[in-house]
């Protein structure tokens, strides 16, 4: 069964992705208002698509002609075992990492120049990628060349 998240618009925003004062002090978020955080926090951050929640399998399934699925399994259990100063930095990069996932690659190299980062690897991986072909070649030389 699929059902509905509230969207998330005008003064009732608040009230709709809030926890409960129990909630938020003696039990731990119960997955459909997990699921309607995720919700919110992405429609903030600009996800256009419309999101339900299906509680069987756990995720957001968007609408319409693109059929994007947002699994909360492994953010829920970080987000339970993490002391609550955390949570709010959870859902900050779960959200993030969803946002920009679906930006797609730029055009333009300066708009993608802010998010690249140089890889640093030590000297033994490129060792390490060339042994093969050396010792190949070791081994097809006549002997006591």
């Amino acid at each position: 069964m699929m059902t509905r998240v509230a969207r998330a618009s005008g003064t009732s925003a608040g009230r709709e992705t809030d926890l409960g004062l129990f909630d938020r002090f003696m039990t731990p978020v119960r997955r459909h208002k997990f699921a309607r955080l995720v919700a919110a926090g992405l429609r903030k951050a600009g996800e256009p698509l419309e999101l339900r929640y299906d509680p069987a399998q756990f995720r957001l399934v968007s609408e319409g002609d693109e059929s994007l699925q947002v699994n909360l399994a492994n953010t829920y259990r970080e987000y339970l075992a993490a002391p609550s100063a955390e949570r709010k930095s959870i859902l900050s990069r779960f959200i993030r990492s969803w946002i920009e996932g679906r930006k797609g690659v730029p055009d333009e190299f300066e708009d993608a120049a802010y998010d690249l980062l140089p890889g640093v690897r030590s000297r033994s991986t490129f060792e390490l990628l060339t042994f093969p072909a050396r010792n190949r070649s070791s081994r097809s030389r006549p002997k006591g060349v």
